[in-house]
């Protein structure tokens, strides 16, 4: 099986369905015990002022823990999350990795905050890393 071929089966089984307005509205509800925005991992991203280099959140905390220089050279972004996917919970394990945004509420459900969404879910760069791992 091809690149091609393995993005469309990760987007045929491991997508479910577009649900951006539930998870948008569930995150309007302040005080919702259902969805929060801490429940969303990756939401941020630390940029490197110099090189424009882009770390995860755990990235970034290891490089605190280690106390180096380097963590100075980095500034906070929060990601602009255009659309919510659900998703299975491989996928969002796969995604959490590549730094992408998601929501893992074990029992609820799994969610993918999209931040690129001008082109196809199979010409997404995440899908791509994924199936590349895969073949």
């Amino acid at each position: 099986m091809n690149i091609k071929q393995t993005i469309e089966t990760i987007i045929n089984k491991d997508v479910y369905c577009n649900q951006t307005v539930i998870v948008g509205e569930m995150l309007k509800l302040d005080n919702s015990n259902l969805l929060q925005h801490d429940d969303i991992e990756n939401h941020f991203i630390f940029r490197n002022s110099e090189s424009g280099d882009t770390i995860t959140h755990d990235a970034y905390c290891e490089l605190t823990r280690l106390d180096t220089d380097d963590v100075s050279e980095y500034l906070e972004e929060q990601l602009d999350i255009r659309q919510w996917y659900s998703v299975s919970q491989w996928l969002a394990d796969k995604l959490f990795a590549l730094g992408q945004p998601v929501i893992r509420l074990n029992g609820v459900g799994y969610w993918w905050g999209r931040t690129f969404c001008v082109q196809a879910l199979e010409d997404d760069y995440c899908f791509e890393q994924i199936a590349k791992e895969s073949v």
